[in-house]
């Protein structure tokens, strides 16, 4: 049987774990850390990085680096590294891309099917563009997995009779509160909400705006406007917030600013009762979304579990305990909660633990635009998956022979303010005054979180139908594709031109040196026959370092002959 890896992809790390048969078991990167830092830098080379070498020399290529692109997820918007542009699903592939080499390495064997988490408040969009980051990093993405639920998951040995559990998600850049029922065997989403504007993030920025200010007022360095002296005055931030999680008191030092002739020594301490103050807001907006979740599912918390690094913030226990009345359960490391809780699903997904069931709920209302641009929902936030809707409509005018079904997900009650999902028309209607003809919504949600559309004429039995899922992957594929075709042709160019320079320059070139380019040349016809866009982006890259050496021959070799 293939073995599913289990993936965290989240804002700050990525996570990768796999179920060994007994139990989950993360898995270490090629550096030995559990962490992979969410990180992707093109150099001024146009060497692609990802992970610990691509955060490493982040403060020297500011603007040839890349944190946090999971907020950016579900965007059709370009994201400029250096002198390229990418969509944030192909950033996010190259971080599973290298989790997934890592993780081969790691067990010896071929990854080819993937589980990969996603917050619970993401929308369609967002998790469709997971999805087709999974399938560009060479992974059948066998489903997405919502991080609490996850989260409940990995804490399922140590739940032994029904309790009801508030899993608090605190990660890098997204929130999210879910109130599960489980007794270690079933689990029953009730509730979910959250922010996916909500994290550490926020944290760091207000922690950094408050020094940046500070060093502004006392000694007029503009941390703000300065991508390098910005890079560094944050990288001093993460590490006091994650100090002042253990120490009342921290300092954030810079040394060797250049202002006003001389180096200047930047030093500010800061305690944790100040930056609790600083944060707080976004604290006390969690706590809300908590206990409304908790109000949703109309039930009394037994169980508080932790999951996401910015949840170790002592503030954060002190204001649950206050609204609860609980102490949190600390038997699994927050940052590794949910990647195990994912390897527990793939062996659900593969029937190795039978008694097991997970019943999830669908976190936003479904609906569909209506008369005023007004959103009319269908499908209620927290309803459990699969479910089944209808509802019934008529038409706006006089003898009106189709309609537009306009489909949206979101909390808002203008149509605008959602998320679309799609649009098609019901026609063949038949030609009645308006407000006569009957017209039958339904919305189905199955067991994998598709939702299918159907639109249906009770007069004329016409019927139209349409696979939010499907066509939402169809159009991310075109996107993909259309990109993926500009770059192989792009590899074809330089594959030809790399040919013929190599042809015309051999009787220069020693042996070894010519083994190595036509090595890379025929490595790059291989994967120019493939849809493999990050092998085709590596490729390019390998093919324009072999053109660049080969323009440098020549040159050297015409200045020898000018001065013959």
């Amino acid at each position: 049987m293939r073995r599913t890896l289990a993936i965290d992809l989240g804002t700050t790390n990525t996570v990768a774990a796999f179920w060994d048969g007994i139990e989950a078991r993360i898995i270490p990167n090629d550096r030995g850390n559990h962490l992979t830092p969410s990180v992707v830098a093109v150099t001024g080379e146009g060497e692609l990085l990802v992970g610990e070498a691509a955060k490493n020399q982040s403060l020297i290529n500011p603007t040839g680096t890349i944190h946090a692109v999971k907020r950016q997820m579900g965007l059709q918007r370009r994201i400029n590294l250096g002198s390229r542009s990418f969509l944030p699903q192909e950033l996010s592939a190259f971080i599973l891309s290298k989790v997934r080499k890592d993780c081969e390495a790691y067990l010896g064997e071929s990854l080819e099917e993937a589980v990969i988490s996603v917050p619970a408040y993401f929308n369609e969009p967002q998790r469709r563009a997971t999805i087709e980051a999974g399938r560009l990093a060479g992974l059948e993405v066998l489903g997405v997995l919502n991080e609490p639920t996850a989260a409940s998951l990995a804490y399922a040995k140590t739940i032994h009779e029904r309790e009801h559990i508030l899993v608090y998600d605190m990660g890098g850049g997204t929130f999210d509160a879910t109130v599960l029922s489980s007794d270690g065997r079933d689990f029953q989403v009730l509730s979910s909400s959250g922010d996916n504007m909500l994290g550490g993030l926020d944290f760091n920025n207000m922690l950094f705006e408050e020094l940046a200010e500070s060093f502004w007022t006392e000694e007029r360095i503009d941390m703000r406007s300065d991508p390098y002296l910005r890079g560094q005055l944050m990288e001093q931030v993460e590490r006091a917030k994650l100090e002042l999680s253990s120490r009342e008191e921290t300092y954030v030092a810079i040394p060797f600013i250049s202002g006003n002739g001389k180096p200047l020594h930047l030093q500010r301490k800061i305690q944790r009762r100040e930056f609790y103050q600083l944060i707080r807001p976004y604290i006390e907006k969690s706590i809300r979304i908590s206990r409304g979740a908790a109000e949703e599912a109309g039930v009394e918390i037994d169980s508080l579990i932790f999951s996401g690094g910015s949840s170790r913030i002592p503030l954060i226990s002190e204001l649950l305990k206050g609204e609860f009345g609980l102490t949190p359960v600390h038997q699994i490391n927050p940052d590794e909660v949910v990647a195990l809780g994912v390897a527990v699903q793939t062996s659900l997904l593969k029937e190795e633990q039978g008694s097991k069931r997970l019943h999830d709920v669908t976190p936003l209302p479904l609906g569909v635009e209506i008369e005023g641009g007004r959103f009319m929902t269908i499908v209620e936030k927290n309803s459990p998956i699969p479910t089944s809707k209808k509802s019934f409509f008529t038409t706006v005018a006089d003898q009106q022979q189709s309609v537009e079904i306009h489909v949206l997900q979101g909390l808002e009650n203008m149509a605008q303010k959602n998320t679309s999902l799609g649009r098609f028309t019901l026609s063949g209607i038949k030609p009645r005054p308006r407000g006569e003809p009957k017209i039958e919504l339904e919305f189905k949600i199955d067991g994998d979180g598709i939702l299918h559309v159907e639109a249906r004429d009770l007069d004329s039995g016409t019927i139209k139908n349409l696979d939010i899922h499907h066509t939402r992957a169809q159009e991310g594929e075109e996107v993909q594709r259309k990109g993926l075709d500009d770059l192989k042709a792009d590899l074809e160019v330089l594959i030809h031109r790399g040919a013929d320079s190599l042809e015309e320059n051999k009787d220069r070139l020693d042996s070894v040196f010519i083994q190595e380019a036509e090595a890379i040349i025929a490595a790059a016809r291989k994967i120019g026959k493939r849809n493999d866009l990050i092998a085709v982006q590596q490729h390019i890259i390998a093919l324009e370092t072999l053109s660049e050496e080969l323009r440098e021959l020549e040159s050297l070799e015409e200045e020898e002959f000018g001065g013959a």
